[in-house]
C-alpha cells in the first residue's frame, strides 16, 4: 500500500499529461512556459531551500570535493574518448558520461519517498553536481552546440545568470 501511495500520484500525473496532449489542452507554447517555470523558478527555489536548511560538516566538504574531482575526471575522459566516436556525436560525448541527474528527477522522487522535510539530506550530496552542472557543463554544452570556442570568461558569466547555480550558491551561503 505504501508503494501505491507513492506510485499512483506519479502515474496520475503521467496520464494527465497524456490526456492534456490528446485533448489539445496544452500546446507547445504552454509546455515551454511550464518548462521555464520549473527550471527558472521552482527548481532554484527547491535547491536554495534544501541547501539553506542542510547541516554541513567537514565530511560533507570532503565528499563534495571528491565528487567534484570525479565529475572533472569523467568529463576529461569524455574528451579523451572522443577520438573513438564518429561525427556528429563526437562533440557531445564528454557531456554524456560526466553528469548525474539530481534536481528534476531525484528531488521529487526523494521528497515523495522520504518527505520534503528530509530533502536537505540528499541535496548536500548533489552540491558538486549542481555547481559543476550549472556552470562548466551547461556553459560548455551551449558553446559546443553553437560551434563556439570554449571560453572560461563566458562560462563564468553564464553561470552567474543561471537561476539554479545562483540558488545553489545562495543556499550554501545561507
Amino acid at each position: 500500500m505504501e508503494v501505491l501511495e507513492i506510485v499512483l500520484p506519479v502515474l496520475a500525473m503521467i496520464i494527465l499529461g497524456i490526456l492534456c496532449r490528446k485533448w489539445k489542452l496544452l500546446d507547445q507554447s504552454g509546455v515551454n512556459n511550464m518548462k521555464t517555470l520549473v527550471t527558472n523558478i521552482m527548481l532554484p527555489v527547491a535547491i536554495f531551500h534544501a541547501l539553506a536548511t542542510a547541516e554541513y560538516s567537514g565530511k560533507i566538504g570532503i565528499l563534495v570535493l571528491i565528487m567534484f574531482v570525479m565529475l572533472l575526471i569523467s568529463f576529461g575522459a569524455g574528451f579523451w574518448m572522443k577520438r573513438f566516436m564518429d561525427e556528429p556525436y563526437k562533440k557531445y560525448l564528454p557531456f554524456l558520461i560526466c553528469i548525474y541527474e539530481g534536481g528534476m528527477m531525484a528531488y521529487p522522487l526523494y521528497t515523495s519517498l522520504c518527505g520534503s522535510e528530509n530533502l536537505s539530506q540528499i541535496a548536500v550530496l548533489d552540491i558538486a553536481g549542481l555547481l559543476f552542472g550549472f556552470s562548466v557543463y551547461m556553459g560548455m554544452l551551449g558553446q559546443t552546440e553553437n560551434g563556439e570556442k570554449i571560453n572560461a570568461k563566458s562560462l563564468f558569466y553564464s553561470a552567474l545568470r543561471t537561476p539554479a547555480f545562483i540558488g545553489t550558491v545562495l543556499g550554501i551561503i545561507v
